[in-house]
């Protein structure tokens, strides 16, 4: 009887080891976290799978997490559920560099060592693009194309086109003219080309000019900017271009029906203007240096002669210097800088000569200071009461035009011409104010008492062409 119950719960031991051991190999076999948890310690990986756009598929046969047993296999399957999408291919995120398996069933192969896993399914949004030629322009024998989303296209190697002839523009859906060979795919499009004849146009240019690019095509009938084609070095410009042998002066030039060649001539610049706040900054003409938006421009030409109409705008200061490296207007004058009156010495103290042409306007809503050297306190042959003078150093204004002022004009140097300076409201002229005879005390009170002028002898000789002053402006001088 005892044998019996010893039999019994040996059946029973027997029992439950094989359902352990059921459960184990259940186990083994499992792939849930809570296995993984209980049993894996060491022997299991994850596998953690996405996918780019849900919109645009689903996977299957693992999820974030995912965990499985070393030395087996697991498949990944992606499905594709709507028709605007594709699958581009599985994406090792542990490597994204290397090429995409484009399988849809993937299957990993789990080896005894190594770590994680984590792929991608990359899913594309596809548009349909529609090409369609005209003449000239031939569009792809598979002329609508499924393009995945984000897609830039070079639609220059799309079309195919006789000898001589090249893409004009684009049409885009019948409505949208682009000059671009590329188009950036955001939706269902249709692209239609346009073909025009056309030829190579070949750049060169000199020691002084460099060629933008070395050729460009241009259709039959286009103008070629010229100037714009060519970069030249510091204080030089391009005087002319030769075309196929011909001097052409101009900027422009009509495009033959053939290939041509354009070499820019380049020759030093007749620099008559610069900006104080850049070396770089050479003009022949002040129109240009005024164009340019400086807000100082200093004369450092000789003879030059303004020939257009410009207008020196409010917070813009035309200087012409009195002498090399000045920076201001005037200077006091000393015994070695100056000795007479130099308005009535003009080819020993002369500096700079600026001249506008007849029927030549320059308005000043700036300031255009004409400078020179002033006072000299005990001049030979003059009184010591002469003091307003310019005494050295001066640049000239020779004015055959008309000069507006509506600003400010100061004239340290010398103006003359049969042209004419007419001040506006609010505007001021400053001019060297010469004294010839102050007798001062009683006299000068006197007549300041009386609301006279407290002197007799006083000269403004700077300014020896005709003078207009409208009412609000103001002449000061400068004594």
């Amino acid at each position: 009887m005892k044998k019996r119950k010893f039999i019994k719960l040996r059946s029973i031991f027997f029992m439950l080891f094989a359902f352990i051991a059921f459960f184990v190999v259940q186990s083994n076999s499992r792939v849930d976290a809570a296995s993984c948890g209980l049993f894996g310690a060491g022997n299991t990986l994850t596998i953690n799978v996405k996918i780019t756009d849900s919109n645009g598929g689903t996977v299957s046969g693992a999820v974030n997490n995912d965990c499985i047993y070393r030395s087996t296999t697991k498949k990944i399957t992606v499905t594709v559920n709507d028709d605007g999408y594709r699958f581009i291919g599985w994406r090792d995120d542990n490597n994204p560099a290397a090429t995409y398996d484009t399988n849809k069933e993937k299957t990993i192969e789990i080896s005894k060592s190594g770590g994680d896993f984590s792929y991608t399914a990359m899913v594309a949004k596809i548009y349909n693009v529609t090409f369609v030629g005209s003449d000239n322009a031939t569009a792809p024998t598979t002329a609508t194309q499924t393009i995945d989303e984000n897609t830039v296209l070079n639609l220059a190697n799309i079309y195919t086109l006789p000898d001589n002839y090249a893409i004009n523009y684009y049409l885009l859906n019948g409505t949208e003219t682009i000059y671009s060979s590329t188009h950036t795919v955001t939706a269902d499009v249709t692209i239609q080309a346009f073909a025009v004849e056309g030829y190579q146009v070949n750049f060169v240019g000199d020691t002084y000019s460099t060629a933008n690019a070395s050729s460009k095509f241009y259709a039959v009938g286009d103008t070629i900017q010229l100037s714009s084609n060519f970069t030249t070095t510091k204080k030089y410009k391009i005087s002319y271009y030769i075309i196929d042998g011909e001097t052409v002066t101009g900027n422009t030039y009509v495009m033959p029906d053939k290939e041509i060649t354009i070499t820019a001539v380049s020759t030093p610049m007749i620099i008559s203007f610069v900006g104080s706040n850049s070396d770089e900054s050479f003009y022949e003409t002040l129109k240009e240096a005024v164009n340019s938006g400086l807000t100082n421009i200093y004369y450092v030409g000789t003879n030059h002669i303004i020939c257009e109409n410009t207008t020196i705008p409010s917070g813009v200061t035309l200087l012409l210097p009195y002498k090399e490296g000045a920076t201001g207007g005037t200077e006091e004058g000393t015994a070695t800088t100056s000795s007479r009156m130099a308005a009535w010495n003009y080819e020993k103290y002369l500096y700079r000569v600026l001249e506008i042409k007849k029927g030549v306007t320059i308005t000043v809503n700036g300031t255009l200071t004409v400078g020179g050297i002033q006072h000299y306190p005990h001049q030979e042959g003059e009184t010591p009461g002469s003091q307003g003078v310019t005494s050295g150093n001066y640049s000239k204004i020779i004015n055959n035009g008309d000069i507006i002022v509506n600003g400010t004009m100061k004239i340290y140097g010398l103006v003359t011409g049969n042209g004419s300076i007419t001040a506006n409201n609010k505007s001021k002229i400053y001019q060297p104010f010469i004294l010839n005879d102050f007798s001062g005390g009683t006299n000068a009170s006197d007549h300041a008492s009386a609301d006279q002028v407290p002197f007799k002898q006083y000269a403004l000789i700077n300014v020896r062409c005709k003078q207009t002053y409208n009412y609000g402006s103001k002449l000061i001088g400068i004594t």
